[in-house]
Parts: structure tokens; C-alpha cells; sequence
């Protein structure tokens, strides 16, 4: 997955036994609200 890639986090997770750590940016469809998350698996 690139920097532009649009994906599904549940399909991008779901065959990943061990993610460790990544960093997830979303937005809603109206463009009004935006979120950032850090996670660390372990």
C-alpha cells in the first residue's frame, strides 16, 4: 500500500497475523472531519 492508496483497514489487517505498528488516516465522505490513529501491537 503506497502513501495514496485508498484500502480497507479490516482486509488490509485481517491476513496480517502480526501488523506490529502502523498509522491510519481517514476522513469522513463530506470532507468535514478527519482522524489520525498510532497503533502498536503487542
Amino acid at each position: 500500500m503506497n502513501v495514496y492508496e485508498i484500502g480497507n483497514m479490516g482486509e488490509k489487517l485481517k491476513n496480517n497475523v502480526y501488523p506490529g505498528r502502523g498509522i491510519v488516516l481517514g476522513v469522513t465522505p463530506d470532507g468535514k472531519k478527519a482522524v489520525a490513529a498510532y497503533f502498536i501491537m503487542g
